[in-house]
């Protein structure tokens, strides 16, 4: 808790006069396991544990007047004293980024939001523009990103949500890989807001968001957007064959009889195609992301994308030159050379 007074005053000391602070304090997933805090949900309950850390982060903010944000995910089977002292103290952001809010299983749904609002806590919605489509993707799924945001527009309407928040990843976690940059997405972030606004998509839809941004001098974000697409789609294609590939050597493995097996050589070319592919829409996207993101990081982005699929190639063709080396010469010692 210490850390976290100490972030909470340097942000203080750069915004004095906020009127809300986001605590966020979501998905402690061991949060109350260790033996000793075990004991103390057994006897007073998860939400009693939480609030004993948080609480005096609360009354910290309260004292200046400021309303904390929570997320959800933390109270989602708390007891009613719980949230009888939390609705008093914070405001509580319900946020999902798959589908529609009322359908998302245990992590959220109608009946949750539901027993918020029963105990007249002040909730917010959170969707993504950004950043929830995957690990390690390149790219928004413009589709998915939409419904998400809408759903959230009809909730929010039903249940007199304060607001809803379009958030934006660039990584699952700190140990995760970069995804998704801000810098390919704007058009995204335009498409989500326009719904948040007006609670539809524009007419025109994502086409109309880029005509705007080109028209606003963001121009090229779209570019860089496209050049992110072209990569996202090399890099699924070599990963489809790489697959392929694999299983066709455990059916040649299991029997020999089907060899030469050229197929494999076919796959692991068209992997090696697809990998080029990916090189080449990397050199796009420095030229796209300069001046805009430390060098380091775009080429660890790249590199995040470039080395597995480098690595599963090399292995494949070693593997593929000694199981048939036939069909490996028949097929690809010839793009070799002429490569070369």
């Amino acid at each position: 808790r210490g850390l976290v007074e100490k972030m909470m005053a340097d942000v203080l000391r750069l915004m004095p006069n906020i009127k809300r602070f986001h605590l966020g304090g979501d998905e402690a997933l061991t949060f109350g396991t260790h033996p000793d805090t075990k004991q103390y949900v057994t006897k007073h309950g998860k939400g009693a544990l939480y609030l004993h850390h948080v609480e005096p982060l609360l009354n910290k903010l309260a004292k200046r007047n400021i309303r904390p944000m929570l997320w959800h995910d933390m109270m989602r089977d708390w007891e009613s004293s719980d949230f009888q002292r939390l609705a008093r103290k914070a405001d509580l952001v319900v946020w999902g980024y798959s589908g529609h809010p009322y359908a998302m299983q245990k992590h959220c749904n109608r009946e949750m939001i539901e027993r918020f609002a029963e105990h007249k806590i002040v909730m917010w919605g959170g969707t993504a523009y950004k950043g929830a489509d995957g690990m390690e993707a390149d790219v928004p799924n413009i589709a998915r990103r939409e419904e998400n945001a809408l759903g959230w527009v009809e909730v929010a309407e039903r249940h007199g949500f304060k607001g809803v928040i379009a958030t934006a990843w660039s990584r699952y976690c700190t140990s995760g890989c970069q995804n998704e940059p801000i810098d390919g997405a704007l058009d995204s972030a335009f498409n989500v807001g326009v719904i948040l606004h007006d609670g539809k998509p524009p007419l025109a839809g994502i086409e109309a968001c880029r005509k705007v941004l080109g028209r606003i001098g963001e121009g090229r974000a779209v570019k860089t957007g496209n050049i992110l697409a072209k990569m996202s789609a090399a890099r699924n294609n070599a990963w489809h064959g790489i697959r392929a590939l694999r299983h066709l050597m455990v059916t040649i493995k299991q029997d020999r009889r089907r060899l030469p097996a050229f197929w494999m050589a076919r796959h692991l070319k068209n992997v090696r195609d697809e990998i080029m592919r990916v090189e080449g829409t990397a050199n796009d996207l420095r030229k796209a992301l300069g001046g805009l993101m430390e060098p380091v990081w775009v080429e660890r982005y790249i590199a995040e994308r470039l080395q597995s699929l480098r690595g599963e190639f090399a292995a494949l063709e070693a593997e593929t030159r000694q199981l048939s080396p036939a069909a490996y010469g028949a097929l690809f010692d010839n793009r070799m050379t002429k490569s070369k």
